[in-house]
């Protein structure tokens, strides 16, 4: 891992993720083996990310465990949140030649608000996350719902 226990601030677990503050600000997301991402998932996930959040984070994504395939309502639904959600940019941490093309494509036929981009190590990844903007204003205004 790329920090110490003693770096997490906060913890929360969903059926499909943890996720985890870190003292950088990070919000480390881990998706759990096996996890089955359809809409209601989508849903849960997010809330959950909204809950944990104290600020505007940089979001780490974490894929070393495992293929990640969410179905199309999830990914719909987790686009349909960007204008909510208090993000600064998102890093995806997977040695998956296959994922790492998926997610590339994915990314960039499907515009998104903030900054994205895979990567093979968790150094490169937090480095990359610190290295951006505090405060990123959106293609459209942020609107908070929460």
């Amino acid at each position: 891992m790329f920090y110490q226990n003693s770096e997490i601030v906060k913890e929360v677990f969903t059926p499909t993720v943890r996720l985890r503050l870190l003292k950088s600000a990070i919000i480390h997301y881990t998706y759990l083996p096996n996890a089955e991402l359809g809409l209601e998932e989508a849903k849960f996930n997010h809330q959950a990310f909204i809950d944990l959040r104290t600020d505007v984070h940089p979001l780490l994504i974490d894929s070393m465990e495992g293929f990640i395939n969410p179905t199309k309502e999830y990914a719909d639904y987790i686009r349909s949140r960007e204008p909510y959600t208090p993000l600064i940019g998102r890093a995806v941490v997977t040695n998956s030649l296959a994922h790492n093309l998926i997610l590339s494509i994915y990314y960039k036929v499907n515009d998104t608000m903030y900054p994205f981009k895979v990567f093979k190590s968790y150094s490169e990844a937090e480095n990359w996350l610190l290295t951006l903007p505090q405060i990123v204003k959106p293609k459209n205004s942020f609107i908070s719902e929460y």
